[in-house]
Order: C-alpha cells, then structure tokens, then sequence
C-alpha cells in the first residue's frame, strides 16, 4: 500500500475542465488546510460552462459559496494530494470512485458530471452535506439529479459500483472501532458489523438497509440471543477470502451472510430477505466493479428464441379465436408472456396442457417455450452459483433476478408493503 500519491500525476483519469477545477481548488485552499469535497464542487460549477447547473440547482437549491468552503468532509486527512496539497479521505475516496468509473462505465476521462457523481457519491462528504441542506431531495434523488443534469446519461447499477467500489491507498475503514462503537461495552459481534454497513446508506440491490436497520433497531436483543459470530471472526473470514488487509463493505456483507450466525439469518429473514440472496448479491456486485458484465451469446440467443416462441403462441392463438374457436381463447394471451422471472416455467408448462384442449398447435408451441425457459433457469442459477459460490434455489434465484429490477425507492416501497412493521417480531420468534 503507498503511504502517499499525488492525484494530480494522474494523467488521463480527468477532462481539462475537471482536471482544471481540482487545480484551482487546491490552490485555493488556505495553507494548512486539507482540500475537501465542498470546494472542489464550487469550482467545478464555475468552471463547467456546458453542464445544465441552472437546471441542477432548481432542485438542490443554490449554496451560499461560504457554505460549499466550510463543509468539513470527515476528520480524517489522506496520505494523498493533488499539487502537492493534502486532501481529505473523503476527496480521496471521491477520485478513487472517479477511477472505478473509467473502468466500469469506460469514461475515460472523467467529465465535471462524473467528478460531480463521485464527489457526492457519499452521503457525509462536506459537499454532499451542502447540497442537502435545504431538505428539497434526498441523497438517491441527488444522485439521479446529477447523472440527468450533469452527466447526461443514467449509469447503469450505479449503487452496487459505490458500494462496491475497492478502498485505495490512503482511505482506511477501521472495521474493528466501527463495530466496536456499535457494540459500546459488549463484545462486538455480527450484528453489530451489519448495523454498521445497514446504516451506511450503501448496501446492496438485492437487500435493502434502511430496512434492515429498522429491524436491528427494534428487535436486536430478541436476534442475539439467538446466536452470534464474533465481529473479529467475520473480519478474519472476509480478508483471508478476499486477500485485502482492508476488505469493504460488500465483503464483509458476504462474510456476514455467506455462512450466517442464526442471529444474522433471522434480522435478514424479518426484513424479507434470504442471506444466501444477499451473499449472491454481495459478490456480484465485487465482481460488477472488477469486470463489468456484458450481454453474452447464449444469453442473447436465449432472449431472442423465448421473443420468438413468444410471438407465434400469440399469433396462433389469435387466428384461431378469430377463426374456428372462440374469443374466450384470447385470455391464453396472458399465458404465452408469463414465464421467468416473475414465475416458475412450471406455469407457462401447465397452462400449456389447457391451451392444447382447445387449440393442439399453440398449446406445443407454448409447452416448447415452457421447457426452453425452465432449462435457462437452470443455466442461469448454475451460472451464479459458480460466479458467487453462494448455492440459490430456484425460488431465490428468482427473487434475486426480481428484486435487480427496482430502484432503491421501489425495493423500499415494495419492502414496506410485504413486511408490515408489526409482523416483524413475528417473524423473529418463529427462527
């Protein structure tokens, strides 16, 4: 690990507008000062003549300048710089997000837009702070203000890139005093690691942790006295798996559900959420920031055979009921699209028998789509299962390919409605 690195020797990570903003901001900071968030962002407004910022500060409201300059990022500095100027860990962590960015999402250089992103990435950076202190919008709404405004274009999975994103040189997370805090006079153990990354606002899509931290809140006594793994434990796990001194969050998160304690299990369970998910989860999403997932043949192959198969059971049943049969016969349309992941392809195969009382030839042609579905289920959970080494049933597998569907507000939503506040003691006692 290098004890020191000059951000500004970087050639290539930033645009000239950006790169020109992070040099007037770091001559701009008062000597013996650190370089934070805040001001980097006031100058990169006043230097970025193409970004619609009228537009952006409609929603965030505009900060006074002095505010952007006093908000403090975290206490602790950097060993990093830029012009020889130090930074806070906040703004370093900000530029190792920037360069996750030209990997994944291949911005190569980074635009004042995606610098703007990583800047505010966090929702404690000074700058973030800033931007939400009027109230107006949330941190996930300022995310998506600034990739419409800003950027320009949606970033596909942008949550699970932030949580994701590996912790570079000079950016420490202190696993042992974060879950030691948590614990106050107690021993730290798992639940209090999982407190400590449920309340960090990044977590994962196919968990939620505002959630998770509700539950923790209400019935963490009743959880841990179901059995607990050591916090040191659960650290020793994630970095001998992961071979990092420093593992981060989505690691820890699969040592903590990977092989959970029944107190883990049970808060997971409560809050609707299956640990095996949420490991798979976890680990998809450290393998998404190391090597963006692309659409392969087989699956493109697949996709276009079921659109196919798909269209012709509704052509068939169409000119049938038009013809010979009936108009009744028409509801079968909603069979034809029915399939996985919102259901078993057992389904669409049942539904198939009935279909061929009435009409022979779409009923096989349905009963064909129904076996071609089941076998990519199948190739689909195997492939996942050697991706993550988290073993799925079919039932989770779908719920994981589900629950990538919604956005953190929807997850949340949808989170809300299947577990009611009141069932989750319920839920806890029947572990």
């Amino acid at each position: 690990m290098e004890a020191h690195r000059d951000w500004s020797r970087s050639n290539g990570l930033l645009g000239v507008v950006a790169r020109e903003a992070m040099t007037r901001a770091a001559r701009g900071t008062p000597q013996g000062q650190v370089l934070q968030t805040g001001r980097v962002l006031l100058e990169l407004a006043r230097a970025d003549i193409h970004g619609n910022w009228s537009q952006f500060w409609l929603h965030t409201g505009f900060p006074k300048p002095y505010k952007l300059l006093d908000a403090a990022d975290g206490a602790r500095p950097s060993d990093s710089t830029w012009n020889g100027v130090p930074m806070s860990s906040d703004l370093h962590a900000s530029l190792a997000l920037a360069q996750t960015f030209t990997r994944v999402y291949e911005m190569s250089p980074v635009v004042p837009g995606g610098l703007v992103l990583a800047l505010v990435s966090k929702q404690d950076s000074g700058a973030t702070r800033a931007l939400l202190t009027n109230g107006e919008i949330s941190h996930p709404e300022l995310l998506e203000v600034v990739q419409r405004e800003l950027l320009g274009v949606a970033l596909e999975n942008l949550d699970q890139v932030i949580a994701a994103a590996p912790r570079q040189e000079g950016v420490h997370q202190d696993w042992t005093g974060l879950a030691a805090d948590a614990a106050g006079s107690r021993t730290p153990d798992d639940l209090d690691l999982l407190t400590v990354i449920s309340r960090a606002g990044q977590v994962l899509a196919s968990s939620n942790g505002p959630l998770i931290a509700r539950v923790l809140d209400e019935f963490t006594d009743e959880a841990r006295a179901m059995g607990t793994h050591d916090a040191q434990e659960v650290l020793r796990y994630a970095r001998t798996g992961f071979e990092t001194v420093e593992p981060n969050n989505g690691q820890v998160l699969f040592a903590l559900t990977e092989r959970p304690s029944p107190a883990v299990a049970a808060v997971l369970r409560t809050a609707g959420i299956s640990p095996p998910l949420v490991a798979a989860g976890a680990m998809e999403q450290l393998d998404a920031a190391a090597d963006p997932p692309s659409i392969g043949v087989p699956v493109l192959v697949w996709t276009v055979a079921n659109l196919v198969l798909t269209l012709m059971v509704i052509g068939l049943i169409i000119k049938h009921a038009a013809g010979p049969g009936s108009w009744w016969e028409l509801g079968f349309v909603a069979a034809a699209m029915l399939g996985p992941p919102a259901v078993s392809a057992w389904v669409p195969g049942v539904l198939s028998l009935g279909l061929a009382v009435v009409n022979p030839v779409a009923g096989l042609v349905l009963a064909v789509e129904a076996v071609l579905g089941w076998v990519r289920e199948q190739q689909e959970r195997r492939a996942l299962t050697a991706r993550t080494g988290v073993p799925l049933s079919n039932a989770e597998h779908r719920a994981w390919l589900q629950r990538r569907r919604y956005t953190a507000g929807q997850l949340a939503a949808k989170d809300r409605a299947l577990v009611p506040f009141r069932a989750m003691r319920s839920g806890l006692s029947q572990e």
